[in-house]
């Protein structure tokens, strides 16, 4: 049996740099640290997670799915909402060794 499944309503942003898991751990609602880079989005193998991004007040921003590989966290979000999450994540890069990309 095969299955056909269509994410053309979802958009991937990519974080880069040495200090990409520190900088999504201090943002996210979920242990990023914990990831196992590469084990696939099974929460049993250590791969990917959900994650959301709030406000101050504690309202989401973004609700996604977090997946690391050796160089990179990707994040997994509704297409709608990858503008915010992006720019929200560029609000609160000072100094730390990221690069934030969109490759919707």
């Amino acid at each position: 049996m095969a299955w056909l499944l269509d994410c053309s309503h979802l958009s991937v942003l990519a974080v880069h740099g040495a200090d990409r898991v520190g900088f999504l751990q201090r943002l996210l609602t979920n242990d990023v640290r914990a990831l196992a880079p590469g084990a696939g989005l099974s929460p049993a193998s250590g791969g990917g997670c959900r994650a959301c991004l709030l406000t101050a007040t504690a309202k989401i921003v973004a609700d996604c799915m977090v997946l690391a590989d050796v160089n990179t966290v990707w994040l997994i979000v509704d297409g709608t909402r990858a503008h915010p999450l992006l720019k929200a994540l560029e609000q609160y890069h000072f100094s730390e060794a990221v690069t934030l990309h969109d490759h919707t």
